[in-house]
């Protein structure tokens, strides 16, 4: 049986997919990637992911209802509309599930143009209620990870300077947010091309994992 891809081929499967939709849109339309719909990203995703990995399933707007239901018990309680509402991006499979009854192992959401924590914060909080209640309710749970990643792009008048003072601000964010969830942990990834005329475009990951 095929062993589980790491965070860390997933992320950079994420970062490929973002600067393969970045390279294609602009070949084909002559706009950078934040004038493209945020699913013309995810849809490159989801081909990088798949080139990468090898029996695990990967399938597109999931109901978070429909997770909690494959990935083990629901628990007790009614399930926030928080959790429920929307659907999630994308979602990574284990292999020893099955078409029929998949196990979720990852939750992906795609962004563009994130300035701030807030434009991810509903994202994000959806993923520390899903893990939550996971952790109070002592539940033998599938879903090991959650990823909010986005593209960001700067004109030259908006130097490299304001990129990392952004990614320095949602550091200091994030550990804010996670200070008292002691069922999870945050890390961040991020690559950033800077192009001949000064103008520069970014990928950033953001990754939620269980803990407890």
């Amino acid at each position: 049986m095929s062993k589980a891809k790491s965070i860390d081929t997933i992320t950079k499967a994420i970062h490929n997919g973002f600067k393969k939709a970045h390279n294609q849109y602009y070949k084909y339309s002559g706009s950078w990637l934040f004038l493209a719909p945020e699913y013309f990203s995810t849809v490159h995703i989801y081909q990088e992911l798949a080139s990468k990995i090898d029996n695990e399933l990967i399938r597109l707007e999931v109901k978070p209802s429909d997770l909690l239901e494959e990935s083990g018990k629901v628990g007790s309680g009614k399930v926030s509309k928080r959790i429920s509402n929307g659907r999630i991006d994308l979602v990574l499979d284990y292999a020893t599930g099955t078409r029929e009854n998949p196990k979720p192992r990852g939750l992906i959401e795609v962004k563009k143009q994130v300035y701030s924590i807030d434009k991810i914060i509903g994202d994000l909080n959806r993923f520390d209620l899903i893990f939550k209640r996971i952790s109070n309710h002592d539940i033998q749970h599938s879903i090991q990870f959650g990823m909010c990643c986005y593209s960001v792009d700067y004109t030259v008048s908006k130097t490299r300077d304001k990129f990392q003072g952004s990614i320095s601000k949602l550091k200091s964010d994030l550990k804010l947010w996670a200070k008292d969830k002691k069922y999870l942990s945050v890390d961040l990834n991020c690559q950033q091309k800077v192009e001949e005329n000064g103008n520069s475009w970014s990928s950033v990951v953001i990754v939620i994992k269980r803990t407890a």
